[in-house]
């Protein structure tokens, strides 16, 4: 007896919902490393099973997964590092990274799978939920040092607030790329209460990448009219209390005695002077000049997947390069450049199409989504080297690609989810 489809895209939201609330909260990594919990890949293969039981009902959902371009880029990211490790004799116990490719693989592949049938707008509410209860954690952070990451932690910096995400720079960019997978799929009357969530939650990161890609992303939205009027002057109201909130909950912050108020400060001079002459700033600029010369040296083959991430020999420094383009050409030379642009295309040919062709304005608004993904992976490329390790980012662009396609075939239609003008091709 053939399995309803309404059983299944019941099964499927509620199996996204339960892999996004875990992701998006940053849980599996969090619990492991704080918390000594059990490891990742128990979140990343339960992931993968709970696609699995999907595609048993439904193996046709396989094709879908074919059908995906990004798909063959992840099984090349992949098994490339797996063979510079096998051909380039870097075998190392600690280097994680070629396997966490892998993992991220499957977990693009699962987020496909189950967004082929989801309902995008009840996970959009997921999506929504998520990234309140991030921006919220990151004040309480900001306020509460050490309350969710313990003392003399690594990559913990008392006074940035990161919540479960432990690193600030990584929690402010997981904020806004949640918003921008949730924006198309919330009507227009009520697309500013994310827009106060980004404005709100990215600031006590003080992460000045993330902020600065939040005023982009807004003005990019403001550009497309994903907004009412009303909704506009509601901010023009709205966004000057919120400031007045934030400046008292700063000004309690600030006062305490177990945060880094020096780095702090440094960093919200930057945004009143422009100043960036910080030992942050400076050491970003050493790293980056490293991760050239490793590249002219070895252009072709890079010095090695992973290498810039445990202060190996061939890498010389405690620190990566805080740059996704000089670390994939400074790890696999040429080609590691050539991926990531490639990635980079792959997502701008998908939105723009749907921006400069489609009529049907959910389309347009999930065009303008993938747009800003690619704005994602762009701008913070040139300040973050683990971008294509955080599942956060990863599992956004398979939903927003899976609405595309949705949105382009029109092969998936129910009045009793609220998905959008679809129509049979």
């Amino acid at each position: 007896m053939r399995t309803p489809v309404l059983s299944l895209r019941f099964y499927a939201t509620a199996a996204m919902t339960m892999v996004g609330l875990l992701f998006f909260t940053n849980w599996p990594t969090y619990q492991y490393n704080v918390l000594q919990g059990v490891a990742p890949l128990v979140y990343y293969l339960g992931s993968v099973a709970l696609a699995g039981v999907l595609v048993l009902f439904r193996p046709k959902l396989l094709a879908v997964l074919l059908r995906e371009p990004l798909s063959y880029w992840f099984v090349i990211y992949a098994l490339t590092g797996l063979v510079w490790v096998v051909l380039g004799g870097d075998w190392a116990p600690d280097n994680r990274e070629w396997r966490l490719r892998f993992l991220l693989m499957m977990l693009f592949s699962a987020g496909v799978v189950l967004s082929t049938l989801v309902d995008a707008r009840r996970f959009a509410n997921v999506l929504m939920i998520a990234a309140v209860i991030a921006a919220i954690s990151f004040w309480h952070d900001f306020l509460n040092p050490f309350f969710y990451v313990p003392r003399g932690f690594p990559g913990s910096n008392p006074g940035r607030g990161a919540g479960l995400f432990i690193n600030a720079n990584q929690a402010g960019g997981a904020l806004v790329i949640m918003a921008i997978a949730a924006m198309p799929f919330f009507g227009k009357y009520w697309r500013f209460l994310l827009l106060l969530v980004v404005l709100l939650g990215v600031v006590p990161t003080f992460s000045r990448a993330s902020i600065l890609l939040a005023i982009i992303v807004i003005g990019v939205w403001i550009w497309y009219g994903q907004f009412r009027r009303w909704g506009i002057l509601f901010l023009l109201i709205a966004v000057p209390l919120a400031m007045k909130i934030g400046y008292e909950l700063f000004s309690v912050g600030i006062a305490s005695s177990e945060i880094n108020v020096e780095n702090i400060m440094e960093r919200v001079a930057f945004f009143i002077e422009g100043d960036a002459s910080d030992f942050s700033a400076n050491e970003r600029k050493y790293v980056v000049a490293l991760a050239w010369d490793k590249f002219a040296a070895h252009p072709l083959t890079g010095i090695g997947v992973g290498a810039t991430d445990f202060a190996s020999s061939a890498w010389g420094y405690p620190q990566s390069t805080h740059n996704m383009y000089l670390r994939l050409l400074a790890e696999q030379g040429l080609l590691g450049g050539v991926m990531y642009l490639s990635l980079l295309g792959l997502i701008l040919v998908r939105g723009w199409r749907l921006v400069r062709y489609s009529a049907d304005p959910l389309a347009k608004d999930i065009g303008v989504a993938l747009l800003l993904v690619v704005l994602y992976f762009a701008f913070l490329g040139f300040f973050s080297h683990t971008l294509l390790q955080e599942p956060v980012s990863v599992l956004a662009m398979a939903f927003l690609l899976t609405a595309a396609r949705r949105v382009e075939v029109g092969s998936i239609q129910n009045k009793w989810i609220s998905f959008g003008s679809i129509k049979r091709a």
